[in-house]
């Protein structure tokens, strides 16, 4: 397998320099589990985008401190490449700002966390694709760790593709 990882953190203060990138963080992650994977970083907060998405397998797109809703013309073009990765049929994972990215650019909505910023673990009222038990009377909610303030995506996709989408309150 060859993995695309968009890099949108734009965090270039003294702490984030410090520590690894998050090009670097996810390549980890994935050879720790599946050694004889490949990845290749594009830093599409500065503009550096895949050229041709026949090349990977699949595409995963980082968290940012940035807002999906800020008018900012590497994100216009990153939500285009989401629509034609879907139209393609390109597996695509989000985290973070990634999932929020795919949402706005399947048609769905973001917008602010009315609790604000928060951090850890939270409620996640979700509609997802799984057995109807795993939701049965009785049974808590998921709960998914959280940090960003923007975490209210509203789903608005018929694509097939797209598996999960939440919302915390």
């Amino acid at each position: 397998m060859h993995l695309a990882i968009l890099m949108t953190n734009t965090d270039e203060s003294a702490f984030a320099d410090a520590h690894p990138r998050d090009g670097a963080k996810f390549t980890d992650m994935i050879r720790s589990v599946r050694p004889d994977w490949t990845t290749e970083v594009f830093a599409v907060k500065d503009g550096i985008f895949p050229g041709d998405l026949a090349r990977f397998d699949g595409v995963m797109i980082t968290g940012s401190p940035a807002s999906v809703n800020d008018g900012d013309a590497w994100t216009a073009r990153l939500l285009d490449l989401i629509r034609v990765m879907v139209a393609e049929g390109v597996p695509i994972f989000g985290a973070c700002y990634g999932h929020q990215a795919v949402a706005k650019a399947l048609g769905g909505s973001v917008g602010a966390n009315a609790g604000g910023f928060v951090h850890g673990l939270n409620r996640n009222d979700g509609r997802f694709h799984l057995p109807r038990r795993a939701f049965s009377p009785g049974r808590r909610r998921p709960r998914s760790p959280a940090w960003p303030s923007e975490q209210r995506s509203t789903p608005h996709s018929t694509t097939p593709r797209c598996h999960a989408t939440s919302s915390l309150p």
